[in-house]
């Protein structure tokens, strides 16, 4: 979650892959005036390292352990 006028941020969010899952429009306010707060999400699938962690930190037998797969 960061708000639309740290810039910088919202382009770093693209380039690396996140999706922009909601605007919450004029939700806050700085310096007086109102920005939107914009959340962003990542899946799993999505995040290119995503199988190397998974097999570091052992993911999918700790699920199926837990009954989550």
């Amino acid at each position: 979650i960061t708000m639309s006028l740290n810039e910088p941020v919202l382009r770093q969010m693209a380039k690396v892959g996140f999706t922009q899952e909601a605007r919450f429009r004029e939700a806050t306010v700085a310096d007086g005036k109102p920005y939107d707060v914009v959340q962003y999400g990542l899946l799993c699938e999505e995040w290119p390292g995503y199988t190397v962690q998974a097999e570091r930190l052992n993911m999918h037998e700790r699920a199926q352990k837990l009954g989550l797969t």
